[in-house]
């Protein structure tokens, strides 16, 4: 339908929320690299370790992590990567590796200085696993001083996460693994599966944001990015639009504060959900 909304009237008012602080703290959200129609270079969705890689599934993530930080614009970010396996393949894996690490004299443990990023390297060879746990883990870093006024249920902190991941210019590479997604969000315990269609509009609703941010049209979003999306996705952003382009006084402050000289004006008032 055309009215029809993509989100909950409340999950949009909270993207609008996470955005500005987002925003306040880091700046404009960074465009997602356009692709080149002379090169259709594979996205990291399908990033995959392979038995015949010359390099060892441990250095292959190390190398993969770094290139992942920098595409999210967070090369700065001091976290160490760390493998954690939960089946037997997994452990087999790690058991090798702490031998072959004590062996040439370094310490194969988490030293407990920097934080973690976590992965399983048992599932490295899955395409899209290892892209979408670290995308996801490091937005987590961005919003680490993100307090809302009210208390929020699990299923609300994911989607959270997956605006900051969408912040982060990974929107596109993660609504290309929503299985994956799904997985990487509700492991833990205690905690829900999101489905695939929240994350979906999730992801749709907070990319259009960030690109309506910087000022580009929906037909704009579509002609640029749309080799980067699935007919399905691509539908979504009309809608998407529409309902952002429908808060137009909180999408117009978001745009001002994301002004380089706008960012640190105390005149601007903060974005709160109404109740």
């Amino acid at each position: 339908m055309l009215n029809s909304r993509l989100l909950r009237e409340q999950d949009a008012q909270l993207h609008f929320e996470v955005m500005a602080y987002l925003i306040r703290q880091f700046g404009a959200p960074p465009r997602p690299p356009v692709p080149s129609p002379l090169h259709n270079r594979p996205g990291l969705e399908s990033l995959a370790w392979t038995s015949s890689d010359t390099r060892s599934v441990f250095h292959w993530a190390q190398e993969y992590f770094d290139e992942i930080k920098s595409a999210c614009h967070m090369s700065n970010l001091e976290a160490e990567l760390f493998p954690e396996g939960d089946d037997v393949n997994a452990e087999r894996i790690l058991t090798n590796h702490r031998l072959d690490t004590l062996a040439a004299g370094r310490i194969p443990y988490r030293r407990g200085v920097a934080p973690a990023v976590i992965y399983d390297p048992w599932k490295c060879a899955t395409p899209g696993y290892f892209a979408a746990t670290i995308a996801l883990q490091i937005a987590q870093f961005r919003l680490a001083a993100f307090k809302p006024e009210t208390t929020l249920p699990p299923l609300t902190k994911q989607k959270i996460r997956l605006v900051g991941a969408a912040y982060n210019r990974q929107g596109f590479m993660l609504a290309n693994l929503p299985e994956q997604v799904s997985d990487c969000l509700s492991r833990g315990e205690g905690k829900r599966t999101i489905s695939q269609t929240h994350i979906l509009n999730t992801l749709c609703f907070s990319t259009c944001l960030a690109l309506r941010i910087r000022r580009q049209s929906p037909e704009q979003i579509t002609a640029t990015y749309g080799t980067r999306m699935t007919k399905h996705f691509r539908k979504k952003i009309p809608q998407a639009c529409r309902q952002i382009d429908a808060h137009a006084e909180s999408l117009k402050l978001l745009q001002i504060l994301a002004e380089p000289k706008s960012r640190h004006r105390s005149g601007l008032p903060n974005m709160r959900r109404r109740s």
